[in-house]
């Protein structure tokens, strides 16, 4: 028996199941994961041989190269959809082949929400068995708190759990195209409705810490909140593919402020860039920005005491940082929380708004605001309200690290398999 990682998605989705599939091979499981093509090269770095779920296929590139029109639909939530249930069909053939064939009788496939229709197609064609895995609240529940966007966040609702469901009918129905691959290799039917069934009937980690994610009363035996899924750090690994640029810039000064909004898209990621740079000078903060997964051509300097970077390991820069600002994201949401250091979120759409409130009902810091009313007064209003640090974020934000990390969210998750059978 072995376990199938479908992890499918943006770095923030893949990077979670590379971690449990190197603790679940350190503990002697037989693990595989299946991305896409981005994300090979994360798992390499990471000490895990992956498999491409659609080989030639980007997952991020394939959004660079669309035309401008179709590229900015990314910037709302039903553009989002719209385009991840497009890629999904292009890659739904040589995904669907590829699982059929890989998945045996007595297997265990965890999936996310990318891979919903796929995981519901394998478990009604051959005896395995199906993990859901979700980054944030989103299991359906009468529970406002419990719930990324419940109606009725700050208590108990039937209108909470009717909407609940409604939502994740919904976006489980996104994953059908592989699922339908692999449905009609064996003769087989798959409608959204199946999906959802399958999906609410299946056991569910929630690979995110308690913080974010309340445990709701009515999600039962079969939903474990496990704590965000982070490997033991060493000091080997700590500075892994951190640019001497950085290392510098942050020796040269005092500690400044992070802002990115890691994988979301920006109509014009410079411009972006620039209300960044000019909201830190009003504020009077040394700033550490990131580069937009999307952004195109060459980024222009914004004085000394600016840097532009890319990707950075979080576990290693948010810690050194007088302040973080971000996009909500779930891995980023955590990983600012770790830092123990005031944080704020400008959120995009779908559970960012959610972590949005939480983090500010925490008191880490002030609530943000939707991307869609950033300004250069209102960010740098927001920077110093971080860094002035009236309000005691900053021992808020040290309360939060010293919770998070108490947590064992890999060897809680692997624990919760076993008790379900699914090692």
């Amino acid at each position: 028996m072995k376990t199938v990682l479908l992890a499918v998605g943006s770095r923030g989705d893949v990077l979670p199941q590379i971690h449990l599939a190197n603790h679940l091979i350190r503990t002697g499981n037989e693990a595989v994961l299946v991305t896409v093509d981005d994300q090979l090269p994360l798992a390499t770095e990471h000490g895990l041989d992956a498999i491409s779920a659609a080989p030639g296929f980007s997952f991020a590139g394939s959004g660079r190269d669309l035309d401008e029109p179709r590229r900015t639909r990314f910037e709302n939530p039903l553009g989002t959809l719209t385009e991840l249930k497009a890629i999904l069909r292009n890659v739904a053939e040589p995904m669907g082949d590829l699982l059929d064939d890989l998945v045996d009788d007595g297997d265990t496939v965890l999936y996310g929400v990318l891979g919903a229709g796929a995981a519901t197609a394998l478990g009604a064609t051959r005896p395995c068995r199906i993990v859901q895995v979700a980054y944030a609240a989103s299991i359906p529940t009468a529970y406002g708190p419990s719930y990324i966007s419940a109606p009725f966040p700050a208590r108990r609702s039937r209108v909470n759990l009717r909407a609940s469901r409604l939502a994740h009918r919904f976006f489980m129905g996104l994953s059908r195209p592989p699922g339908e691959v692999i449905a009609g290799k064996h003769g087989q039917h798959l409608t959204g409705r199946d999906i959802h069934h399958a999906v609410l009937g299946s056991p569910t980690l929630v690979a995110t810490s308690p913080l974010l994610a309340p445990p709701a009363p009515d999600w039962g035996e079969l939903v474990t909140v496990t704590g965000a899924w982070h490997p033991p750090q060493s000091p080997d690994t700590a500075t892994h593919n951190v640019p001497a640029a950085l290392q510098e810039f942050l020796a040269a000064g005092p500690a400044p402020v992070y802002i990115g909004f890691g994988s979301a898209v920006a109509r014009d990621a410079i411009a972006e860039l620039r209300v960044f740079a000019q909201s830190a000078a009003r504020a009077g903060v040394r700033l550490v920005m990131r580069r937009s997964d999307w952004s195109t051509g060459a980024t222009p300097c914004f004085g000394d005491d600016v840097l532009v970077v890319d990707t950075v390991p979080h576990d290693w820069l948010f810690p050194q940082m007088a302040a973080i600002v971000h996009h909500g994201g779930a891995g980023t949401t955590v990983a600012a929380l770790r830092a123990g250091v005031p944080s704020s979120i400008v959120w995009h759409n779908v559970d960012q708004p959610a972590h949005a409130r939480r983090c500010a009902a925490l008191g880490v810091g002030p609530l943000g605001f939707a991307k869609s009313k950033l300004t250069v007064d209102r960010l740098a209003r927001l920077l110093i309200d971080l860094t002035q640090d009236l309000r005691g974020y900053r021992e808020a934000a040290q309360v939060a690290s010293h919770q998070l990390s108490l947590e064992t969210g890999l060897v809680t998750a692997a624990a919760s398999l076993r008790r379900w059978g699914a090692l």
